[in-house]
Parts: structure tokens; C-alpha cells; sequence
């Protein structure tokens, strides 16, 4: 045997053995003595009971539970987690389409796949796009108050712009839409007369918008 030989086999024999890994014993006696300690992450504590009482079956744990197991020890006992709040949706606040257009007397208003609707006891005003309700706006008050509950933020954002952009100028809005649709924005009928076609507004709807023709 040569001296290289030599030193590569005093080298092996010399070698410090592997630390033996950690029996599931001894993780299931951990993980249940944190969790009697209140010392396991809130977000982890169920998923910890599940565990511990799968070892109390079975004995041990599986190939992919064990690594769970040691995070759950491991990060036990630290601080809690923050939970962001949720975010607040704040509605917007500008003067609304109905001031303008003023919907007592209107009952309803369309442009595109923006409605205005006017509740039958006139207390609220129904904020539709494309037929589905995203919002209200109490009567008389100036805030869209966007609702989730019959649709998505999608919608509600395309609903939002539109009722901006609507708010700059309502009846140049209203007349633009007529002449598109050939259908009057505020009454919903459609336009026959070949001035009324021509400026996307009828007679009577554009006098209570107080403008002429």
C-alpha cells in the first residue's frame, strides 16, 4: 500500500459519522409539548393537531409529512404573523351624473353599458353596467358607492370611468350616444324625427336637460 492509499484510508477511518436524524418520536413528543405551550403559529396549530394525531394512529410520519413537522418546530414560539387589514374600498366622490341629468323626472339614463335607474320610492339610484348592478348613488348625495355583491372590481372600475367621463358633460354625452344607438339616452326610445336623429336627442328630453337643439 502506497502512502497515498494510506492517508485516504486513515482519512475515511478518522471520519466523523453522520448525525442520526431525529426519530418521529422525538418530533411528535415536540410538536405536542409547543402545542400544550400555546407556542405554535396560530395559522399552524390546526394543521400541527392534525399531525400529532395522525403519529398517535400510525406511529410515525410520513416522507412528506416530516419536513412539515420540522418547519411547525421550528418557527414555533417566534412572533405571530401580522394579517394585513383588508383594504378599504373607498367609493368616489365627484358630482354624479344625476345631479346633472337629474333623474327625477329622467327615471332612467344609458350610455353604452352605463344605466342610471331611479328606485321606485326615489330614495336610491341604481348604478348598472351592461344590465348587472355595481353601485348606488343615495338621491341627491354626490358618492358612487361601488357593491360587490352582483359583480366583480372589473366591472365596477369600467362603470366608474364611464360615470367620470359621463359626469364632464352629460349632454354632449347623451347626444353622442344617440347618434351611435339611434335611440334616446334618457328616455330610451327611439329617435324618428330626422332632426332628433341627427343631434342623438329628442325634443322633449333635450328641454329638460334646459338646452335646445
Amino acid at each position: 500500500m502506497n502512502w497515498m492509499t494510506q492517508a485516504a484510508t486513515a482519512i475515511v477511518k478518522h471520519e466523523a459519522p453522520a448525525a442520526a436524524p431525529t426519530s418521529d418520536a422525538m418530533l411528535a413528543e415536540a410538536l405536542n409539548a409547543l402545542g400544550l405551550q400555546g407556542l405554535i403559529q396560530p395559522r399552524d396549530l390546526d394543521f400541527a393537531r392534525s399531525l400529532y394525531a395522525g403519529f398517535q394512529r400510525y406511529g410515525s410520519f410520513t416522507e412528506r409529512q416530516r419536513p412539515y413537522v420540522e418547519r411547525i418546530i421550528a418557527t414555533a414560539g417566534g412572533p405571530a404573523p401580522v394579517t394585513p387589514p383588508a383594504p378599504v374600498v373607498k367609493p368616489d366622490t365627484y358630482p354624479n351624473v344625476c345631479a346633472t341629468v337629474n333623474l327625477d323626472r329622467f327615471a332612467r339614463f344609458q350610455i353604452g353599458d352605463l344605466s342610471l335607474h331611479l328606485k321606485n320610492d326615489g330614495s336610491v339610484i341604481w348604478v348598472k353596467w351592461a344590465g348587472v348592478i355595481v353601485g348606488l348613488i343615495e338621491h341627491g348625495s354626490q358618492v358612487f358607492k361601488a357593491t360587490r355583491r352582483y359583480t366583480g372590481d372589473y366591472q365596477i372600475n369600467l362603470a366608474t370611468e364611464a360615470l367620470k367621463q359621463v359626469e364632464i358633460d352629460p349632454m354632449a354625452a347623451a347626444k353622442r350616444d344617440g347618434v351611435l344607438t339611434g335611440r334616446c339616452s334618457c328616455c330610451s326610445r327611439p329617435l324618428t324625427d330626422p332632426a332628433s336623429i341627427e343631434i342623438g336627442i329628442g325634443p322633449i328630453c333635450l328641454s329638460k336637460f334646459g338646452g335646445a337643439a
